[in-house]
């Protein structure tokens, strides 16, 4: 063996360091393949071993066999300095980083559930808590919703183990696509229609396929050619919903499932049902026989779209299926459509899910002993209360000519009649930018023992649309310079009262 390797070096020129060349053996004892490595100056090794980036090994994966990836998030946390972060910051490398070290891993195998909730439980902890483990008292908003999108009312992070699904469904689409690569027909192209066939086989590929082909159906239509890649129960080519599940009592009398279009087409469609079927199998085997007898296939291979769409399969587009509830939150597409800063944006989100740490809030999870406001004393810490109720606070909207009287619900605040001189459409932007300031203040108080002023106040919020005025449109740019002027001169007609009273 040796000499072969040296030929082979001799006649490329790659000359192979056997120093770092590692023996690696199956079924040989532990000494004799000591022995081999020695003859062959190599160091022994064993399973699984480094390639490529992904553990080898011929034996199933264990959870072990995934600690260097777990370490390399472990890393990337030891050397981020979560304290100077905010959320929006945290957010952000959790999306751009966190989210990413596990796809060379999702992209070839199928991770352990075990390693993704323990990948999982680093994400949450850094985002809420910026530490590597924390307690669920902890985490404001249920995981499951976080990693909703923003549209549904979540903050845009993926569910890994809905992305490690459509990350190994491209080998599904390859093999069922038009092109004639050879490696299709020594794979068995036509078994793909027989699941048991290719789970029976041994065939890691035929493994990953078998187990994600019912995923890759959920999510894609077929446009029928000559029907020979489109199982006729299983797939959806005549409705949006496969024929198994429309007619479920025929389905069940049907003794060989995995057959195509093709050949039902072509055997006069024999579908291979049981004898003497029920009232309700026979009902619906006459009505799919009227549907299917005009169907006509033609020469051309079938193709295949993402469900209700004539896009090619892709991986972001089948997890935008596979993860899309339907139900959209207005709270949420509002916020994100602002052009306030992300802090100020996931303060919004916690507002608009009464999920911020109010004394009520926290008196309900048994953290405080009361739960009444630390400012007037007078009435329970809730939402509505710090934002709207308190005597510290109704005054600003008194000095803004705003009536919030009206606000009961939280998306109420987005219907509040604003004065008529103003951009009505820059009223999501002001309200979010005021009610992040109200926060900030009730946390001041809190933490620092500072006094609401409404002057200051009114001041840190014209000053804010000053520096975030370049994130707005050029168009919208005029009508920030408005609202910053109102506040402004609310601010001096708030200084002059004060003045006057002094007086």
């Amino acid at each position: 063996m040796k000499r072969v390797l040296q030929e082979f070096a001799n006649a490329t020129g790659l000359v192979i360091n056997y120093g770092k060349t590692t023996f690696l053996s199956i079924g040989v004892e532990n000494d004799h393949a000591n022995y081999l490595a020695s003859l062959l100056d190599m160091t022994p090794s064993s399973f699984p071993q480094p390639y490529l980036g992904l553990p080898l090994t011929p034996y199933k994966f264990t959870t072990s066999d995934f600690f260097p990836l777990i370490d390399s998030c472990d890393r990337y946390l030891a050397g981020w300095k979560a304290s100077l972060l905010n959320r929006a910051g945290r957010l952000v490398l959790c999306s751009s980083v966190l989210n990413f070290l596990p796809l060379h891993y999702m992209s070839a195998m199928q991770v352990p559930r075990s390693v993704l909730k323990t990948i999982d439980g680093r994400r949450r902890a850094f985002f809420w808590t910026g530490e590597d483990k924390c307690h669920g008292s902890k985490c404001l908003v249920a995981w499951e919703d976080v990693c909703k999108s923003k549209q549904e009312g979540g903050l845009g992070l993926k569910k890994l183990e809905t992305q490690n699904h459509c990350l190994l469904m491209k080998f599904v689409d390859k093999i069922l696509d038009n092109t004639p690569d050879p490696w299709k027909a020594w794979f068995g192209r036509d078994n793909v229609l027989a699941p048991a066939s290719l789970s029976s086989n041994g065939s890691y590929l035929g493994r990953i396929i078998t187990e994600e082909l019912d995923h890759f159906r959920s999510c894609t239509s077929v446009a029928l050619g000559d029907g020979s890649t489109t199982s006729f129960w299983f797939d959806c080519w005549l409705h949006d919903t496969p024929l198994c599940t429309l007619y479920p009592a025929l389905f069940s009398h049907v003794l060989g499932p995995d057959v195509s279009v093709q050949f039902v087409l072509q055997r006069d469609f024999d579908l291979h049902l049981r004898p003497r079927l029920t009232t309700a199998a026979a009902g619906e085997l006459t009505s799919l026989m009227q549907i299917i007898s005009q169907v006509q296939v033609s020469e051309t291979p079938d193709e295949r779209w993402l469900r209700s769409t004539t896009l090619a399969f892709s991986s972001r587009g089948a997890y935008a299926i596979l993860s899309n509830t339907v139900a959209t939150d207005d709270n949420g597409q509002r916020i994100w459509k602002t052009k306030v800063p992300n802090k100020v944006k996931i303060f919004a989100w916690l507002f608009f899910k009464n999920r911020l740490s109010t004394r009520e809030n926290l008196h309900r999870k048994h953290v405080q002993p009361e739960a009444t406001c630390c400012r007037c004393n007078a009435a329970s810490e809730s939402w509505r209360h710090i934002f709207i109720q308190c005597p510290f606070v109704a005054g600003l909207w008194q000095r803004l000519g705003i009536n919030m009287d009206g606000v009961i619900e939280t998306k109420d605040v987005w219907s509040v009649d604003t004065p008529s001189s103003l951009c009505g459409e820059l009223w999501e932007d002001v309200v979010l930018t005021l009610l992040w300031l109200l926060w900030e203040s009730r946390n001041g108080h809190v933490f620092r023992q500072e006094r609401l002023c409404v002057r200051v106040l009114l001041s840190k919020a014209a000053d804010d649309l000053k520096i975030w005025r370049s994130r707005f449109p050029i168009q919208s740019r005029i009508g920030v310079d408005g609202w910053r002027s109102f506040l402004v001169m609310c601010n001096y007609i708030s200084a002059a009262a004060s003045s006057l009273d002094a007086i």
